[in-house]
């Protein structure tokens, strides 16, 4: 009789060390080292990928790292879009991190075949104001390409018609999207407070084309200075949003910390980051926008949006760009198998 029941532990407990990961994401993702942190309080951990380009000459060939300061003939017109030089091709090296997760399903070649609506990107590890970290995604694909607010005013982000939509029917009870409205998964997306709340450029706020990414953090946190930022918007609770403009600067790693976005090595860096929608999707539009508001500039109601050129612009709120729905994942959310590469993403437990 023991040595029955010494044999069926030894059975259990090899099953057991073939059973997949089953620990909490964010703790995983944190332990693992694949994510960076700022060290600016609140901020996480993010995803960064490494770029860098090769410049073609009549000369021969060479490589610079980490912006084009080698191709230094290049200008705003010539790399726009194609990324060309009068003096010859130029292709971009980009090294993306390894964040591709699966939502809505647990099944790896569903989720590739059909990546409009399975594919997301991680873009961090994200606590909440009780220090319980969450998965932060944005999706691979471009909904569509749809106008910040349907009328010219002065609204915050919680009174937009895209935040409405987003939390409606362009995204939460489309039914394209089934699983999201399916408790199963439809749970495991936080209730999140949207914050990008300090920005009204019409109360001395900032002008997010000549800060450095750092201070566009602290505003968009309502941690900077008031004699510089001001206006305060809302912050509304709920599952869906859009990415930050900080978020997407900020995806280049520390090193972006001080970088000011519209300078043509900046922008072209700015490029290399994963985030940037020529390295996801441009079915849609060859821009997007984020959550930020500017506010009032004279007559016109801007929203920041990720340009073609690569940096963060103004836009009217009537205008279309495309867009890339983001939530938060609970705490508890479990990863089950892949590692994040395009070809194996991460697979969440149901």
């Amino acid at each position: 009789g023991n040595e029955f029941t010494f044999t069926l532990a030894l059975v259990e407990n090899s099953f057991k060390c073939d059973l997949p990961k089953q620990t909490p994401a964010a703790e995983e993702l944190i332990a693992s080292g694949e994510l960076w942190s700022s060290g600016l309080e609140g901020d996480g951990y993010r995803y960064y990928g490494t770029g860098e380009y090769q410049c073609s000459y009549n000369n021969g060939n060479y490589v610079t790292t980490g912006g084009i300061s080698g191709c230094s003939a290049a200008t705003t017109d010539e790399y726009l879009d194609e990324l060309t030089l009068d003096t010859g091709g130029q292709t971009k090296l980009t090294t993306a991190p390894s964040n591709y997760i699966c939502f809505g399903t647990s099944d790896k070649t569903e989720c590739k075949n059909n990546e409009v609506k399975y594919m997301y990107r991680i873009i961090g590890v994200f606590p909440d104001n009780n220090g319980n970290q969450h998965l932060k995604l944005i999706s691979l694909k471009q909904l569509g390409a749809y106008a910040w607010n349907d009328t010219n005013a002065d609204v915050d982000w919680g009174s937009s018609t895209l935040f409405t939509s987003l939390n409606g029917s362009y995204f939460l009870t489309n039914t394209t999207y089934d699983y999201l409205q399916n408790n199963t998964w439809l749970n495991k997306i936080e209730d999140w407070t949207w914050s990008a709340v300090n920005t009204k450029y019409s109360d001395s706020g900032p002008d997010y084309r000549s800060i450095t990414t750092q201070e566009m953090y602290l505003h968009e946190m309502n941690r900077s200075s008031k004699t510089s930022s001001i206006g305060e918007w809302s912050t509304p609770t709920a599952k869906i949003g859009l990415m930050y403009a900080s978020d997407y600067q900020m995806s280049l790693g520390s090193g972006a910390l001080a970088m000011t976005g519209f300078t043509t090595d900046n922008v072209i860096t700015l490029r290399t980051g994963w985030m940037h929608q020529s390295n996801n999707d441009t079915t849609s539009s060859v821009e997007e926008w984020t959550l930020s508001r500017r506010g009032v500039d004279s007559d016109y109601f801007d929203a920041w949006f990720v340009s073609m050129f690569a940096n963060v612009q103004e836009g009217g709120v009537q205008g279309t760009n495309g867009v890339r729905p983001v939530f938060h994942l609970t705490s508890d959310v479990r990863i089950s198998g892949g590692n994040g590469e395009y070809e194996n993403p991460y697979i969440i437990s149901e």
